[in-house]
């Protein structure tokens, strides 16, 4: 007897798969977490009930200049343009002048797309707010050395410049520093390349030489990040947690550690699912990661981390902007290495005067996705000579894939199904 399983192909596709019902172990879904009535009283309420930290109204005062640090277009679930509207509110309450107020939106190393800004924000607030791409060119970053560890920190002058920084986000589950948000939105936010490929190399590095971090809230990456916001005076965070159905559950604010932390407790309510054990094959949809592969690795991540040792994986999500518009070709040059010597050839500074300074240390997590598992991507935005290039499989249909993986695994192999593996944790209980 077969179960037709239907999962997220992008925020408005679906596709479906004919599955042997004997063979599946698991099937993830983010957990049936209600959310509430109104989500603009619930970000109020934690903006002034804020965690370890000074009210809001006492920390922005009038003549104070004040940056806002908010998600850019590939975070569209984040309520950004909800904690936008509250800010504005408040900030007209207490006499602060619209032109001492700086949204700065942290692109890291994602490219501006403008008018996909301008969909996530709306134009009404472009008109209350001075929203501005944040910039990695020298002329726009302030160096502030390094951290103990080594980090560099350069930083946004704009940024640095401000006598008040608020930072937004959405806590999710995430392969580099165990969760996303936090301080997070400041590293890499409004932070360097180098910066950003010093904070994604030692992740990595962690991960490939000592294990995962996926799901913990307390790491070395985490850790350093927090370090870094606290050298810059984060002053205030603003963070959500959503349910499946991209509804608040609710909503922290205060301090970027403490409330960062208690809202991880939220986030495990929703997205850590429990299985019997790993599979042989795991069918994932990589949502929401679904913008371009570069973003989809979060999505691979949690589909090759539920699977079994020599398994395969089969991930599927649109990805239209491709591999990456910015970091495609190192992506493709390097991916087929051994993870291992990826890393080293970074720690002996290999690409230290290449352009892209980033992509190495993703390429090496790549490269680790292939050792742990045989993961074959069903797309229609990457091209299959690309695909082949970065020694992925390929399909065009899951119900292809999953007769590649049988192949592979055996008509007898174990399966699990994961709807939203780019926010899911599964944890072996």
């Amino acid at each position: 007897m077969s179960e037709y399983i239907t999962l997220p192909y992008g925020s408005n596709e679906t596709v479906t798969v004919e599955v042997p019902k004997k063979n599946i172990i698991f099937h993830l879904k983010p957990n049936d977490v209600s959310g509430v009535t109104d989500g603009i009283a619930e970000i109020k309420r934690a903006i002034f009930n804020p965690i370890r930290a000074p009210r809001l109204d006492d920390i922005v005062k009038k003549g104070k200049k004040i940056t806002i640090l908010a998600n850019d277009y590939t975070r569209i679930a984040c309520p950004d343009r909800e904690y936008l509207l509250v800010l504005h509110e408040e900030f007209k309450k207490h006499g602060i002048n619209s032109e001492d107020v700086t949204v700065i939106i942290a692109l890291g190393s994602h490219e501006p797309q403008k008018e996909k800004t301008l969909h996530k924000y709306g134009k009404d607030l472009f008109e209350k707010f001075n929203i501005v791409d944040h910039s990695v060119a020298e002329e726009d970053l302030i160096d502030l050395g390094k951290t103990p560890s080594g980090t560099p920190i350069s930083i946004n002058k704009i940024v640095m410049n401000s006598d008040v920084k608020i930072g937004l986000g959405n806590i999710v589950p995430h392969f580099i520093p165990g969760f996303g948000a936090g301080s997070k939105i400041l590293q890499p936010g409004v932070m360097g390349d180098e910066s950003t490929a010093a904070t994604h190399h030692l992740s990595v590095q962690h991960d490939v030489r000592h294990g995962s971090i996926y799901g913990e809230a307390e790491n070395p990456i985490r850790a350093e990040m927090d370090s870094i916001a606290r050298k810059v005076g984060l002053n205030f965070i603003i963070n959500s947690v959503l349910n499946h159905e991209k509804e608040i559950v609710s909503v922290f604010a205060g301090d970027v550690v403490k409330a960062h932390r208690a809202g991880i407790e939220a986030v495990k309510k929703v997205f850590f699912g429990k299985i019997p054990e790993k599979a042989d094959i795991v069918i994932a949809s990589a949502h929401p990661a679904d913008y371009d592969l570069w973003q989809g690795t979060k999505g691979m991540y949690g589909a090759t981390f539920a699977t079994k040792k020599g398994g395969t994986a089969i991930v599927t999500a649109p990805w239209r902007s491709g591999v990456s518009k910015v970091h495609r070709e190192t992506m493709l040059e390097l991916v087929c290495e051994d993870p291992v010597c990826i890393l080293a050839r970074v720690e002996e500074g290999e690409y230290t005067d290449n352009e892209d300074i980033i992509a190495p240390s993703l390429a090496a997590m790549w490269s680790e996705y292939k050792e742990r598992a045989h993961v074959i991507l069903v797309t229609d935005g990457v091209p299959e000579a690309d695909i082949e290039t970065l020694g992925f499989g390929h399909a065009k249909t899951l119900d292809e894939a999953l007769e590649l993986a049988f192949k592979q695994q055996g008509k007898d192999a174990t399966i699990g199904i994961i709807e939203s593996s780019g926010d899911i944790v599964a944890k072996v209980f």
